[in-house]
């Protein structure tokens, strides 16, 4: 009997099981949507300052398709039928910031607040009301806190949206800051700030067998080289900026409501709708410098091979040059300053087409290498959006940065896949071996140290009473600017005028020789001087940063000498225009911050200019002098006021074809008002 219901019982088991195991291959056998799309929000400061998560966030609930088509038949007849929903999953995971807002700044709110205890996944459902379409995110799982940054955590919340959420196509679209291809993208506000690297997004996407239809990087400067390198095996197309992004140009709502309507659309079709959304929505931002320095681009990832091959040749016959002809090396080094920077020039990502096309300098490329690259790029970067600053970015930049820190190499090294860039990074620093990897595709390069065509020396003079600067080697010296400080006699402290600006020059003999470009007159602001740092031009116009404080908050306003003809009398007169403000770099993260302001945004606000101040003892950058008080308005009015008569510092710095820079010790003048005098 005990025999009987044993076996009863085991086969009452075994049918269970049975359809316990069908039950969970039906769910696991989930339909196929037509599209999944993951958003991995990784909120850092961004969302704690400012709430550019939440906002983003609100931009997926926002998006929307109405619930009946309207068209015309071939008769001209119009018609009407319902809207068929298309199978879109949306999923969302959060994390990464020490506080989630409750609302946006419009005061819209989620349907469910984010919190910052958890990691959190979010999928979006399905909710009629007025006969529209909303994706609203409902809450499916709270996780442990772990950094958003690690590879695994990425690598987790792609496997489970594809397991949960099968598809036919899938979307990544990676949310936060972006530093360029030396630092990385993504910061972890709750894990001592920490950065994901591109070789760590690489093991992340190809930790699992999912192919990605197109990845959206919703970040600034990580529309690179070496980006779409980390990607290419995971990813059909890519899009993302070249250049600062704002966070407030975040245009979910609009390319989410365009798959709904088309679904049947492919990544790249996908990409041209995400960039053309956010060039409208910047248009509609009022914000100057946001409409003048964007850049979005779709990059077909098949193609990134070619780039690449020919990329190794470039560099192959660029280190060729650099020793065997030191004269046709510096000339293509010039090329490559010149070229289209991004993130003010701090982020060290410059742009590929542009160094090509640049004035022709470049020609001391190999003719089949130059035209060959040329036309991988325009195979690979099937669209762009750029502002008119920024007319010359053809879609993909790459880090040039020859001098840089061990640790910076090191994690670099990581992010490139150029063995004879990477050789010549090798020849120029010293103290940092590349990769063993890379000497066994290429050849090791002579170290600079050895080639005498690049040493030069500096020798400070003068010139009717004016201090000067003498450099014997015109050849190995790319440019001399100045720093400009202006003793306070009551603090003693010196404070700052011109930090980077450009100076004056005059060839003498086979030496050069450099002087002060002041003519004792300077840019201000309700009669207060401005404090330039100078960032180099940018489509012919030079552009500065001007320290200010707003509250407790430190911008720059950020302006450019613009250049205009009288329409009397034809002649050229060049004037300061303000475009908005900005937030500048993180000294933690070295991420630029995506917070751009316009100044209508601050309207009526008071805030103050700041000067850095220089002492010997202390870095110049951690503290400021203050203006007095002033009142922003929607437009500032920069004028040229004469310079304060008193004593002053100045200071030539002068950087090398290869990007390394070399000061002279201060040098005491005096301003009387008409003309400097250097004092002993």
């Amino acid at each position: 009997m005990r025999k009987l219901c044993l076996a009863v019982l085991m086969a009452a088991l075994a049918v269970w099981g049975f359809f316990a195991v069908a039950c969970a291959e039906a769910e696991e056998t989930a339909e196929e949507a037509d599209w999944t799309v993951m958003f991995y929000m990784c909120g850092s400061d961004l969302e704690s300052k400012y709430g550019l998560g939440t906002y983003s966030m609100l931009e997926i609930e926002s998006s929307s398709v109405p619930s009946w088509w309207y068209g015309v038949d071939e008769s001209g007849r119009s018609y009407s039928v319902e809207y068929d929903n298309p199978k879109i999953n949306i999923t969302v995971e959060t994390g990464g910031s020490s506080r989630w807002q409750e609302e946006d700044k419009t005061g819209r709110s989620l349907t469910q607040p984010v919190s910052e205890k958890y990691l959190q996944r979010y999928a979006a459902g399905e909710d009629l009301e007025e006969n529209l379409f909303w994706p609203t995110l409902i809450l499916q799982e709270e996780l442990p806190l772990d950094s958003m940054c690690k590879q695994e955590t990425l690598s987790d919340f792609i496997q489970w949206s594809v397991a949960k959420y099968p598809a036919k196509r899938y979307a990544l679209v990676l949310w936060d800051h972006g530093g360029g291809s030396r630092t990385g993208l993504l910061t972890d506000e709750l894990f001592d700030n920490d950065i994901m690297y591109l070789s760590e997004l690489k093991d992340a996407l190809e930790a699992q067998d999912v192919y990605f239809e197109i990845v959206a990087i919703d970040a600034c400067l990580m529309s690179s080289l070496e980006t779409a390198q980390a990607l290419q095996s995971r990813a059909h197309y890519m899009v993302a900026s070249e250049e600062v992004a704002s966070g407030q140009a975040s245009a979910f709502e609009g390319w989410l409501s365009e798959l709904y309507i088309n679904p049947d659309c492919d990544g790249a079709h996908l990409g041209r709708v995400f960039c053309d959304i956010m060039q409208k929505k910047i248009a509609e931002m009022d914000d100057n410098q946001a409409e003048a320095l964007y850049t979005y681009s779709v990059v077909d990832l098949s193609g990134i091979d070619a780039v690449s091959e020919y990329f190794d040749r470039m560099f192959e016959a660029i280190g060729a040059l650099y020793e065997s002809m030191p004269d046709a090396f510096c000339g293509c080094a010039e090329a490559i300053w010149k070229s289209e920077a991004y993130g003010m020039g701090e982020s060290d990502m410059y742009d590929l087409n542009s160094f090509l096309f640049n004035q022709s300098e470049n020609t001391y490329i190999p003719q089949d290498v130059r035209n060959g690259l040329a036309n991988a790029l325009s195979d690979a970067v099937i669209y762009t959006v750029k502002g008119i600053a920024r007319s010359r970015s053809g879609g993909l930049s790459f880090c040039c940065a020859p001098v840089m820190d061990k640790e910076d190499l090191e994690i670099y090294a990581n992010n490139c896949h150029s063995a004879p860039y990477l050789a010549f990074l090798d020849a120029l620093n010293p103290d940092w071996e590349a990769p063993d990897w890379v000497y066994e595709k290429t050849r090791r390069l002579t170290p600079v140290s050895d080639i005498s065509e690049y040493a030069y020396n500096m020798e400070l003079s003068e010139r009717d009473g004016e201090p000067v600067l003498i450099v014997d080697n015109d050849l190995a010296v790319y440019e001399c600017n100045y720093n400009l400080y202006l003793l306070n006699e009551d603090t003693g402290e010196r404070i700052g005028l011109a930090d980077g600006d450009y100076t004056a020059n005059e060839v003498l003999d086979e030496a050069i020789e450099y002087s002060m470009a002041i003519n004792g007159s300077w840019p201000a602001i309700d009669s207060q001087l401005c404090s330039l740092q100078g960032l180099g031009i940018v489509g012919g116009v030079p552009l500065y940063n001007v320290p200010v404080q707003i509250g407790d908050t430190v911008y720059y306003l950020r302006m450019g000498l613009e250049s205009k003809s009288d329409p009397e009398t034809y002649d050229m007169y060049s004037y300061y225009e303000v475009y908005g403000l900005w937030e500048g770099y993180d000294a933690d993260t070295d991420m630029p911050n995506r917070n751009i302001v316009s100044l209508m945004q601050m309207q009526g606000r008071e805030y103050e200019l700041l000067y850095p101040i220089h002492l010997e003892e202390q870095d110049a950058r951690k503290r400021y002098h203050n203006s007095t008080m002033l009142n922003m308005f929607r437009q500032l009015e920069v004028e040229v006021s004469p310079l304060p008569t008193g004593t002053y510092y100045l200071e030539y710095t002068v950087t090398d074809i290869f990007g390394r820079e070399q000061s002279t010790s201060l040098i005491k003048l005096n301003w009387d008002g008409s003309a400097f005098s250097v004092e002993e």
